[in-house]
């Protein structure tokens, strides 16, 4: 007999079963979002004269494509080598791949003990300046950054809202590219914790951060260990104390401020400046000056800080110091400090530029 339009669709349906969603239980769309990123990186290097992915980067999104976690760290070790075909950058395919396929887990950028030269800078710039940027903490190691670098680096994070760690470790800024990263981070409000650690600072540039720090109202936390400041370079972050009221902490760990020779006279007009603006600083809460030798005549100085800071109510300060001077007073400024370590070590690395040298007059 003729069968019903009713009859063939109960014909075509299986008993018990059920639709499918096509979704599975768990990250799957974080998985499915990750596998887009890597694809489009190799497409876009393939694009880019045929060239090869950054193994690490594609081992890093593969491990956390597998676990169905994100791809959220991307760090840069030796043997990476970034120069790209006719000296451009691989920097420029992989960022193009961030962007352009909406990956938005991207969270770190280290780049430890690679050479990163300009081309790179630039691509990291443009990076930085677009709105679809995602990283948070980005920390350049042991990388010859040229002054340029600082420079455009400084440019392009200005008006960034995203990154509130940056680090510039064994990279020899020197004054002129202190100067340089100050000037393009003049209108950055988002950075709060500023690591340049072991980058040849002598005075001119600390008193470009000085400068920096005056008009800054975000870094909370300031790192200088290991560069040649001196106390005549000292007495401008001490005097920007005064009207700045976002620094907690600020550390000065070996910097030639030492009470001796021809520093005398710089030492002393240092620990006066930090005396009468860190007095009614109720903000700044940490200074680090170990390896620095500022003898009891520093010591003293320091003590009399902390009663300064008693009489204005001010919180109590905690000053590290090297123990070179008179066990009373290292023991008076010891018993008065409670000191709790910040998150300012510098990794791994070889110490290049941290090196005492010849003392400014």
């Amino acid at each position: 007999g003729r069968r019903t339009l009713r009859g063939l669709v109960a014909m075509g349906k299986k008993k018990g079963s059920k639709k499918k969603s096509g979704k599975k239980k768990g990250g799957d769309a974080g998985t499915s979002l990750i596998k887009v990123f890597e694809a489009g990186y190799v497409k876009r290097c393939a694009a880019k004269h045929g060239q090869d992915p950054i193994e690490e980067v594609v081992v890093g999104i593969k491990k956390a494509a597998k676990a169905e976690s994100e791809y959220t760290q991307m760090l840069l070790t030796p043997p990476v080598d970034l120069v790209g075909p006719f000296t451009s950058s691989r920097l420029d395919p992989l960022f193009d791949a961030v962007v352009e396929t909406g990956y938005k887990a991207l969270k770190q950028l280290f780049l430890w003990n690679v050479e990163v030269k300009n081309p790179d800078v630039l691509v990291l710039g443009r990076y930085f300046e677009n709105p679809k940027s995602t990283v948070e903490e980005v920390e350049f190691m042991d990388n010859e950054l040229t002054r340029f670098a600082f420079e455009r680096l400084g440019q392009a994070l200005s008006f960034n809202k995203l990154v509130k760690k940056l680090s510039f470790l064994h990279n020899d800024a020197e004054d002129e590219g202190t100067t340089a990263l100050c000037k393009g981070l003049a209108f950055n409000n988002t950075i709060e914790e500023l690591h340049l650690e072991f980058c040849a600072i002598e005075a001119d540039g600390a008193e470009a951060l000085g400068q920096f720090l005056a008009t800054n109202g975000s870094v909370t936390e300031l790192y200088l260990g290991g560069n040649r400041v001196g106390g005549g370079g000292a007495v401008h972050l001490a005097r920007a104390l005064a009207v700045n009221r976002s620094l907690k902490r600020l550390d000065l760990t070996d910097n030639n401020i030492d009470c001796f020779a021809s520093e005398d006279e710089d030492c002393c007009v240092f620990f006066e400046a930090l005396g009468a603006h860190a007095a009614r600083n109720g903000v700044f809460t940490y200074l680090d000056l170990w390896d620095n030798v500022i003898e009891t005549r520093g010591g003293e100085a320091v003590l009399r800080l902390y009663e300064s800071r008693k009489e204005a109510g001010a919180p109590t300060i905690n000053i590290r110091v090297a123990p070179q001077m008179r066990k009373e007073v290292y023991d008076g400024i010891t018993k008065g400090t409670k000191w709790v370590a910040g998150g300012g070590k510098a990794k791994g690395g070889k110490k290049k530029s941290g090196k005492k040298g010849k003392k400014k007059k």
